[in-house]
């Protein structure tokens, strides 16, 4: 059994957690998001351990996550709907989504 770090105190007291895949480029120690986040009073959770993204899914910690979307889909498929309400963006000149794997 694979064993998780868990999240440190600053994470589980912020008000809003967001969790990302740290694969897909967002920095939250870079400016504007540095200063973003710390005045919307979110805690980034930044990993590109997998596994431990699905945990923390599983466990329903995050309040906004940037993660490839067959992470959500794995729990929807286990018949866990806690992130049921999910919203994908789109462009504005084609109305697809702009990034077809990440939600």
């Amino acid at each position: 059994v694979p064993h998780y770090p868990p999240l440190t105190f600053r994470e589980l007291i912020m008000s809003h957690k967001f969790l990302m895949d740290s694969n897909l480029g967002l920095r939250p120690d870079e400016q504007p998001w540095h200063d973003l986040f710390a005045q919307a009073d979110i805690e980034p959770i930044s990993t590109n351990d997998l596994e431990r993204a699905d945990k923390i899914f599983a466990d329903h910690v995050p309040d906004i996550a940037f993660m490839p979307s067959a992470d959500v889909h794995r729990l929807i498929r286990r018949g866990d709907h806690y992130y049921r309400g999910l919203a994908i963006s789109t462009s504005k000149f084609t109305g697809e989504p702009t990034m077809r794997c990440c939600l």
